[in-house]
C-alpha cells in the first residue's frame, strides 16, 4: 500500500507528465506555423531581395526554426495521418506544385537564356515524379504491414 508522500510524488509525477505532454504538442503546432512562415519569408526575399531583410533578420527566425523543429523530432510521436488511397486532387495538387518549382527555378535561372527552360523544365518532371513515388511508396508499404506475405516473415 502506498504512503501518503508517495501518493503525493505520483500525482507531481502524473501533472509533469502532462505539462511536458501539452508542451510537446503545443511545439508540434508551433513548428508547423514557424516553418511555414520561415519559407514564405525566405521566398519573398528571394523574390526580390531587401523586402523581408530590410525589416526582418531571417537568420533568428531560421534558429527558431531549428530549435522548434529538434524539440519536435526529439519531443515523441507527432501526427500520423493515414491515408488509405489517394484521390485525382492529390495528383493535381503534386502537378500544380511541380509547375510552381518550375517556375521558381525558372525565375531564379532565366539569366542562362534557353538552358534556364531545360533545366526548370527536368526540375518540374523531377518533382512531381519523385513525390509520386514517394506517395506510392507509402501507400504500398502500408498494404505490406497490413498484409504481409510468408516471403517477408523468412
Amino acid at each position: 500500500m502506498k504512503t501518503r508522500k508517495q501518493r503525493k510524488l505520483s500525482i507531481r509525477r502524473e501533472k509533469r507528465r502532462a505539462i511536458i505532454r501539452l508542451l510537446v504538442v503545443s511545439n508540434q503546432e508551433f513548428f508547423s506555423v514557424i516553418l511555414v512562415t520561415y519559407l514564405l519569408l525566405l521566398l519573398l526575399e528571394e523574390i526580390k531581395e531587401g523586402f523581408v531583410s530590410n525589416f526582418l533578420n531571417l537568420n533568428i527566425i531560421l534558429g527558431i526554426t531549428l530549435i522548434s523543429g529538434i524539440i519536435t523530432v526529439f519531443g515523441g510521436e507527432g501526427k500520423k495521418k493515414e491515408i488509405e488511397h489517394f484521390e485525382k486532387k492529390d495528383y493535381m495538387w503534386i502537378f500544380a506544385l511541380g509547375a510552381l518549382g518550375a517556375a521558381l527555378i525558372f525565375y531564379k535561372t532565366r539569366s542562362l537564356g534557353t538552358l534556364a527552360y531545360l533545366i526548370s523544365a527536368i526540375s518540374g518532371i523531377l518533382i512531381v515524379l519523385l513525390s509520386v513515388l514517394i506517395l506510392e511508396e507509402d501507400s504500398s508499404n502500408k498494404d505490406k504491414r497490413k498484409n504481409p506475405s510468408k516471403e517477408e516473415f523468412f
